[in-house]
C-alpha cells in the first residue's frame, strides 16, 4: 500500500471480492490492538464483505454512503461483483471541484444562478 501511496487493498479469493484492508483497519486493529504486522494474517484485520457501488451509481448515492458509513474507500465493481475500481474521498472531491468550477463558469458568463443547476447528481 505504501509503495504505491494507495489507502487501501482489497482482498480477492478467486477472483471475488471478500474485503478491504485500510489505513483505518491498520490503525484500529493492528497497531491499537499491538499485533505483530509481520505475523498478522490480513483475513484476520481486514474488512469483510465490504459495501459495493457500481460503476452506474451516481455520485450523491456513492457521497451519501461514504458519509453515511463513515468510508474513505468503497470498491467499484462490475455486475459479475468482481473489482474494477476503488472510489476515494480524493475522486469525489476532484470532482465536485470540476462540477463547481463549471457551475461558477457558467454563473459568471450567464451572470445569473439557477437554484436548480445540476451538480452532477444522479441522472
Amino acid at each position: 500500500m505504501k509503495a504505491n501511496k494507495w489507502d487501501c487493498a482489497l482482498v480477492l479469493e478467486g477472483g471475488t471480492l471478500v474485503g478491504i484492508f485500510t489505513e483505518r483497519d491498520f490503525l484500529y486493529r493492528v497497531s491499537a490492538e499491538q499485533r505483530n504486522p509481520a505475523t498478522t494474517k490480513l483475513r484476520e484485520v481486514m474488512t469483510r464483505n465490504p459495501e459495493t457501488l457500481r460503476a452506474r451509481d451516481a455520485i450523491p448515492y456513492a457521497i451519501n454512503r461514504m458519509v453515511v458509513r463513515g468510508f474513505r474507500n468503497i470498491p467499484i465493481v462490475d455486475d459479475e461483483g468482481k473489482p474494477v475500481a476503488v472510489l476515494d474521498v480524493r475522486d469525489v472531491v476532484a470532482h465536485l471541484t470540476e462540477v463547481f468550477a463549471e457551475v461558477t463558469e457558467k454563473a459568471v458568463l450567464e451572470r445569473e444562478w439557477d437554484e436548480w443547476t445540476d451538480t452532477g447528481g444522479a441522472g
